[in-house]
Order: C-alpha cells, then structure tokens, then sequence
C-alpha cells in the first residue's frame, strides 16, 4: 500500500487561503487543481445529478483521492470544501439538498460482453459517496469501501481540472467535459446512438428534446460551445443518418487539443521531461501527473537542474542522494534554488565556497541591514556599473541554476525572488565594503 502524497493537497489548500484573501473563486486562480478520477466513475450510463452535484463529486473525490485506502473518514474545512465545489452561497439548505442527492445517485458500472453465460456477467451499482457530516466548520464523510482503490489506484483514469469543470454553467458542458477528456487519447469519442446519448445527458424524460434539431441546439451545440471557449480540449460534432433515411441516428465527437481555451493555463511536460522524472527520479505516473498540473513546466526543469547539481555535488564529496525523487519534490515544494542550498553544500572550488556562505549569510541573516546596503548601492551606481554586475553574475557559478532557463534573457530581479538573492549574494562577494561594519 502506498503512502499517500501530501503534495497537492497542501498545494491546493495554499492556494485557496490565497484565493480567499483575494475573494477569487476557484475559476479565477493561476494554478491548476483536479484529480485523476477513474473511468469507471465517468463512463455511467446516467445520473439526475444538477450542476452541482456534479461539482461536488469531485470535490469529494479531491479530497479523498490520494488517502483513500489509508483513511476511513475524509474531511476539510467546509469554506474550503465549497471552494473545491465552486459553490460560494450561504444557501447550505440547497448544498445539503444536493449532497442527499450525491448519496442517492448510484454508479451503474456495466461491463459489456458477448457471453450468454450470466455467470461471467460484470455490474456493479454503488452510491458515489457515503455517508456526510457537516460540525465544527469541517465536512466529515466516508468514501463507499469499493470505490477506494478506484480512487487511489485507478488502472483507467482520466485528469480532471476542478478550475475548468467548474466553470461551465451548465450541466450538459460539465457531463459531456468529462466524458470527452477521458476519450481525448483516442481522437474521439464512440459512436452513441442518439437514445444512448440522450441517456448520457440525462435528457431521455424530456420529451422537448425529441426532435434531434432542438436537442442539438439546446443541448449539444450550447455544450461544445462551453467546452471550446473554456477549456483544454476543443471538440466537433459527426452525425451519421440511418440508412435509407435523413434522420439523424448515430452521433460522435471528435476530441482535440485546445491551447486557445480561456482557462488553458501552460503547456504539458514534454516526453523528454516525462522519462526524467519516471526513469531518473522514479516517480510514479501519478506524481507526475500531480507534478505536470500543479507546477509550470519551466518551473520543474530548474528544479531538475537543481537537484541533478546537488547529485552531483554530492557524489564528488563520496555521498549519495538516496532517494532522488524525494529531494526533487522537496525542491519543488520549497523552491529550493543554489542561494537557499548554500550553507547545506560544501564544494571544491575556493570561489565558489565564498559566494556560497556570503549568499547564505544574506538570506538566513534575520535584520535586513545587509540587503538594504545592497539594495541602496545598486540604486546608486551607474547604468554601466549596474549591467557590468550582471554581465559578472551571467558568468558566475551562482547564475548556474537559472541558466538554462533564463539564458540570454533579461534579468528582472524583481520577478524572482531566488534570482534576486543569488545576484545579491553575487554583489556582497564583488563588492565586499558593503559588508564591512560600521
């Protein structure tokens, strides 16, 4: 049994008392947060379930999906919780109601086969989720024993951004979201029979929707509108007529990439990226997947330069990093950088031992004394005086980190933290005076 990877919970809960700070709803934040949710709990034949009850189901299923063997009741801050769910009204009397709803609503899994033998037959039929408290601020619930493992462990999955599938308006867009991103490997999506899809979309009761072209303009084509517009995938209607007849009897949905989509936020991890974090680092696919969603990607190639220099220097002083992995999620998550490792790592260069123990002494030092002299000194100097220090700090082996991913861009110190302190560490060893006691 794996340990659960407290990562993105974390990751996502920083961001929420962010995001609350700034009133922004889950919709409106510069990270991703979603979930690999099985396919199991996505290719259902069904539900009555409305908009929100939709959203709540992943919300439930976030919170609960990377402990889900280990833990026997989930819980967390309830603000928090509706946050997750993209409900922000006080209207808990409706969040309740929707909740019972959830509970009610049963996952019908059937597996198809061609057997006749009802021996060999597969179905399964079980309540999304279990039971549900709400005391002291917190929601408390349990997750139904045999969807744990579904959760946790899925052999079948697809990745769900609760930023995206909580920012369509309707239920239809929502359903159909999920049903496309999980068939967006293959290109498109099977061909249903309209019944089949009107089952999907919950829309075989209403008989408005009988004639297919009111049924794709209210239903079909105002979905494929949200889900172009908004999200990561970009997807076209096909029809096919029954045979000897105009009327419309099959349907499908070509799937494709959508980097136009308005909460389209960076670019996914490259093959080459991929193989070094599972082959190098021995990440599980699911970490990656959490890693290439939570981080950007320019982000995770400085930390992998990072800790393949710390390797490095390790191996040198005749030590070993263990467990690599776990020091590149521990430099993700902490955006460790060369200043912020300095005092941990002895080198063998005389020149680069300096800069190191001044750069550290110039972020541990708790008063500001130093970095205000250096602050004050770089708003002196010349114009030439200032670019001939950065001309210095680009050939430094302080500038060694962010090299790859900077390159002969322009230095904004203001932009990043880590490169600012790394060039003052630079400025302290070029310019010792500012270090002198008064």
């Amino acid at each position: 049994m794996s340990a659960p990877n407290p990562v993105v919970k974390q990751l996502a809960f920083e961001l929420f008392e962010e995001a609350e700070r700034n009133n922004l709803p889950i919709t409106d934040i510069k990270k991703d947060i979603g979930l690999n949710r099985s396919n199991a709990t996505i290719h259902v034949k069904g539900n009555n379930l409305p908009l929100l009850g939709r959203r709540l189901v992943n919300a439930f299923y976030f919170v609960a999906h990377r402990d889900a063997l280990e833990v026997e009741q989930h819980s967390a801050p309830l603000d928090y919780f509706k946050w997750l769910a993209g409900y922000d009204s006080t209207n808990h009397k409706y969040l309740k109601q929707t909740i019972r709803g959830v509970q009610q609503t049963l996952i019908d899994i059937q597996i198809e086969n061609e057997a006749t033998d009802t021996s060999k037959e597969q179905w399964a039929s079980i309540p999304y989720i279990g039971e549900v408290y709400f005391t002291g601020g917190r929601v408390y619930f349990t997750v139904p024993k045999s969807l744990r493992r579904q959760l946790q462990q899925p052999k079948s999955f697809t990745y769900l951004s609760l930023r995206i599938s909580n920012a369509f308006t309707s239920e239809y867009a929502h359903n159909l979201y999920e049903r496309c991103s999980a068939f967006h490997f293959q290109g498109a999506t099977p061909w249903w029979t309209v019944d089949e899809f009107r089952q999907i979309t919950n829309t075989s009761e209403l008989s408005s929707y009988d004639e297919f072209k009111t049924l794709k303009r209210k239903v079909i084509q105002a979905a494929i509108d949200q889900i172009n517009e908004l999200s990561d995938i970009y997807i076209e209607l096909e029809t096919r007529s029954i045979q000897g007849s105009k009327k419309i009897g099959w349907l499908r949905f070509t799937i494709d990439k959508n980097i136009h989509g308005k909460l389209v936020l960076s670019r996914p991890l490259d093959e080459d990226t991929f193989q070094i974090l599972k082959e190098e680092f021995a990440l599980t696919p699911n970490e990656i997947s959490d890693i290439s969603q939570c981080y950007d990607h320019d982000y995770i190639r400085s930390k992998i330069d990072f800790t393949r220099h710390r390797m490095e220097l390790a191996e040198k002083k005749g030590n070993r990093i263990e467990y690599p992995g776990r020091y590149f999620l521990k430099a993700l998550k902490e955006d460790l950088s060369l200043p912020k490792a300095i005092k941990e790592t002895a080198t063998e260069q005389q020149a680069l031992q300096l800069h190191m123990e001044k750069s550290t002494q110039l972020i541990a030092d708790e008063s500001q004394s130093q970095t205000d002299r250096i602050s004050i000194y770089l708003q002196s100097v010349s114009s030439e005086a200032l670019q001939s220090l950065m001309d210095g700090f680009r050939k430094s082996a302080l500038f060694t980190p962010f090299r790859k991913r900077l390159g002969d861009d322009p230095i904004d110190l203001d932009e990043n933290k880590a490169v600012r302190a790394a060039f003052y560490g630079f400025v302290a060893t070029t310019v010792p005076e500012l270090f002198k006691q008064p």
